[in-house]
């Protein structure tokens, strides 16, 4: 772990940037486009590009392709899956993994039910240390 000293060799001074040749103050980040451009000039745009595509541009074909033939984002099909409620985090986590094992899940939604569940095993650990420190607060109190 790192010491204090440390850490500040690496923290920007207050008013100084770490990246005096990035963005100038001013400049709209190029992600916020969208919010300052009108409907009409996104139109113009759009046409343009098209224009050009059709005229044998390849870097604004490419652009017009990506967007329209855009893989989209795969999601699971839902899974009925039953656990114990009473069991522990450690036994559900088994209980995923096995079911895995034998093909009734794929691994990859195995990995993210397995990664919620330490998600749940965290935030259980956190209200559990929230409750000593109340109590630990409230015996210091009297």
């Amino acid at each position: 772990m790192r010491s204090d000293q440390d850490k500040s060799k690496h923290l920007s001074k207050k008013g100084l940037s770490n990246n005096p040749a990035g963005r100038p103050k001013g400049i709209p980040d190029v992600r916020s486009l969208h919010k300052w451009v009108d409907d009409e000039t996104k139109q113009k745009l759009l046409d343009s590009t098209i224009e050009r595509a059709l005229a044998g541009d390849n870097t604004c074909l490419g652009i017009l392709i990506n967007k329209l033939y855009s893989t989209p984002k795969q999601s699971a099909a839902p899974i009925e899956f039953e656990l114990d409620a009473s069991a522990t985090l450690s036994e559900k986590a088994n209980s995923i993994l096995e079911a895995a094992s034998k093909g009734f899940i794929d691994p990859e939604t195995a990995s993210q039910l397995i990664s919620s569940i330490a998600n749940v095993g965290r935030i259980i650990e956190i209200d559990e240390l929230e409750k000593r420190l109340e109590a630990l607060e409230q015996m210091k109190n009297g």
